[in-house]
């Protein structure tokens, strides 16, 4: 696994921290953490070239008996870590989660690692694809491309784990801005994914489609509200997983009863045809990862299983809260937050069928491609997902009429009881989720095609 000196020289007290901190005992741990990262935007108007600033330090941990006692530092004096690991030695008990022995050193496996390209070429790189960009429509008045990275690299220690990874984290985006008779639009193409700057090179057939949607735009109308059968892309599919089924399963909110999903463990909460996960161990996806802030080995865990709701997402504090196992979902937006139940990689499996066929079963209704935002309600159950474009479905095919910005809303379980057919492919994308207003940390979500009918607006 590759390093830097800097993050070795943080991550190597970690033996001895722990060993003062378990010496009666107690269940503890220590995770050091040290965060990078650059972006690169180039457009018609400006080019920015940025780093992201650099987050390095130590997260000490105790079970006291009822909860979790912290100390966190951003690289302090060894003997000032051993102080206060001495302090929470003191307090701590067992009784928290414990896990089995496990050792490991993980590395993000990618193409063109971005230690090894520099910034220069990088940059170049950019500028190459905002100009192939650029040249794609007549009608553009501007184009943008833009490259952003993450390194995150960890080392959890406790008296059973010793586990490092590496987890590099790379967004690449096009974006093409058309204008008509007074109006403009964009479509755009996004990549996002635990890899390299490999992830710079877009298809002619991505660029083809982008270039396709952003005409189509121009002359994109606002749909008629009503109730709709709709065909959503991986995208569409994977937003209302997140949205619908992602932050109302996230068992910290349960001791609190902020969540109704709390009151539908082992009954039927969607269509026998849907099954969920949430799994960091997806490769590449982009919220994967090798363990969890909390020293949990990467592992799936079943949302949904036909239909049926059969877990959730918990992290240590809510695992001992409710009796419940813990996930591999305990995640830190850094060293100086808390942990809390995060989604990571959250999607719907697929099946067997074809996306054509999926279409071709529709007689009347709309497909949902690509996703603008979304929010939920947990303790109502209320989704609100809306949708940058949607192309309508007529006789079994998609005709050239589009509409844009379209929300589509419903309660939970009448959403997720609809889907009526889930096609065999299955893809991901890549954004941040907050908890609330805060905790910004990277996700994923996605899915297959599938077919349901939902409120249109």
């Amino acid at each position: 696994m590759r390093s830097t000196p800097t993050f070795d020289a943080l991550a190597a007290p970690l033996d001895e921290i722990v060993d003062v901190m378990s010496a009666r005992g107690g269940d503890v741990s220590a995770l050091a953490t040290e965060q990078s990262g650059m972006a690169i935007s180039v457009d018609d108007r400006k080019q920015d070239v940025s780093d992201v600033p650099l987050l390095r330090g130590i997260v000490l941990r105790a079970f006291d008996g009822e909860g979790f006692i912290e100390f966190a530092a951003d690289g302090a004096p060894r003997a000032e870590m051993l102080r206060a690991a001495k302090r929470l030695g003191r307090v701590a008990r067992r009784g928290g989660v414990r896990t089995d022995a496990a050792t490991g050193r993980f590395d993000t496996v990618c193409e063109i690692d971005p230690v090894d390209v520099t910034t220069e070429d990088k940059f170049a790189r950019v500028r190459e694809l905002h100009q192939i960009v650029r040249a794609l429509h007549p009608k553009a008045v501007n184009a943008r491309a833009t490259y952003s990275e993450r390194i995150t690299l960890q080392r959890f220690r406790s008296p059973e784990r010793d586990l490092v990874q590496r987890v590099i984290r790379v967004v690449a985006t096009a974006i093409l801005f058309v204008a008509e008779d007074g109006r403009t639009e964009y479509a755009y193409e996004p990549h996002g994914a635990t890899k390299g700057v490999e992830l710079l090179r877009f298809t002619d057939d991505e660029l083809e489609k982008m270039r396709d949607t952003a005409s189509a735009m121009l002359r994109a109308d606002r749909i008629e509200p009503g109730t709709y059968e709709i065909v959503t892309s991986p995208e569409a599919s994977g937003l209302i997983a997140h949205e619908a089924f992602g932050h109302g399963v996230e068992m910290d909110m349960y001791p609190k009863e902020r969540a109704r999903s709390q009151l539908y463990l082992g009954k039927r909460v969607a269509s026998p045809l849907t099954t969920m996960l949430d799994d960091p161990s997806v490769p590449g996806a982009y919220g994967s990862f090798f363990f969890d802030d909390e020293g949990h080995l990467a592992k799936p865990t079943t949302i949904i299983r036909h239909g049926i709701y059969v877990g959730g997402l918990a992290d240590d504090s809510a695992a001992l809260a409710l009796g419940y196992p813990a996930t591999p979902n305990g995640r830190r937006e850094s060293y100086r937050r808390k942990a809390y139940a995060r989604m990571t990689n959250t999607f719907f499996t697929s099946d067997g069928t074809t996306p054509d066929e999926l279409i071709a079963g529709v007689d009347t209704g709309m497909y949902l491609d690509r996703g603008s935002s979304g929010m939920e309600d947990p303790k109502s159950w209320g989704i609100q997902v809306t949708m940058r474009d949607a192309r309508e479905i007529r006789g079994g095919k998609l005709t050239d009429r589009y509409f844009k910005e379209v929300g589509v809303t419903g309660y939970v379980p009448d959403v997720l009881g609809s889907i009526s057919a889930v096609a065999n492919d299955l893809s991901f994308d890549a954004g941040m989720c907050g908890k609330g207003h805060k905790e910004f940390v990277p996700v994923s979500s996605g899915g297959p095609h599938l077919r349901l009918r939902a409120r249109l607006s």
